[in-house]
This record gives structure tokens, C-alpha cells and sequence, in this order.
């Protein structure tokens, strides 16, 4: 843990999923951050740190191949990584940030 916050790995029948995740000060859904391509968490560290004392919980991911998560196979219809292992964490929020 640094400052509160959880670093973990989760492992998934495609591979390890990377997470950070802390408490926050405030009340209301958990609030996910989710990077854009090329990127990884830290990408909103400042911000998580910022936002933290205003919302329950706050969590920003690696996606498949970024950061500390692990490449995923890709489907060979489309050529796309499918990140299936995030469809429960993104969905438990309405609050998910995008870059």
C-alpha cells in the first residue's frame, strides 16, 4: 500500500488483470479510471490522489497488455484483445472515466 491506496493482481482465466484501488473520504458509486492507448494507471495518479476525499472508493486499472497487466490473446475474428475480466468492474460504476 502507498498513501491508502491497494495495488493488486488479479488473475483471470485470460491472464492478470492490474489494479489500484483505495477508500475514499466521500460518499456515492466507486469511481474507475480507465487509460486510453499506449498508457497505464499512472496516467491518473495525481487525480485519484485529488478526487480521493470526494468519492466511497476510487480504482484505476492496466488493461490487457499496459502497465502491470498481462497481454491477452486476441480474438481471432476481430483481431481485438477482449477484456471480458473488466465488464464486472466498469459495470459496478456509472462514474467511469475514459481518457
Amino acid at each position: 500500500c502507498r498513501r491508502g491506496f491497494r495495488f493488486d493482481l488479479e488473475s483471470t482465466e485470460r491472464g492478470e488483470l492490474h489494479r489500484v484501488t483505495a477508500k475514499g473520504g466521500g460518499k456515492g458509486l466507486p469511481l474507475v479510471f480507465v487509460h486510453g492507448l499506449g498508457a497505464s494507471f499512472s496516467t491518473f495518479s495525481r487525480l485519484m490522489q485529488d478526487l480521493r476525499p470526494h468519492v466511497a472508493q476510487i480504482s484505476a486499472i492496466d488493461l490487457p497488455g499496459h502497465g502491470y497487466s498481462s497481454a491477452q490473446p486476441r480474438d481471432p475474428e476481430t483481431g481485438r484483445v477482449i477484456p471480458e475480466q473488466l465488464d464486472d468492474m466498469v459495470a459496478s460504476s456509472l462514474h467511469a472515466v475514459c481518457e
